[in-house]
C-alpha cells in the first residue's frame, strides 16, 4: 500500500519541481534552468544511501 500511495503521490513530483525552478531563476538565467534540473537529478546517483 506503502507504494501505490508513493507511485500516485510522487508523480506529481516532477513537474512541480519545474515550475519551481522556473520562476526562481530569473528571466536573464534562463538558459541555466535544464542545467540545474538534470544536475539535481544525477546528484543522486553521487549521494550516500
Amino acid at each position: 500500500m506503502a507504494r501505490v500511495g508513493l507511485g500516485v503521490t510522487e508523480s506529481g513530483n516532477f513537474p512541480a519541481a519545474i515550475k519551481t525552478v522556473s520562476e526562481w531563476f530569473p528571466k536573464k538565467n534562463a538558459p541555466l534552468q535544464p542545467v540545474f534540473l538534470i544536475l539535481a537529478q544525477t546528484s543522486v546517483l553521487f549521494l550516500p544511501p
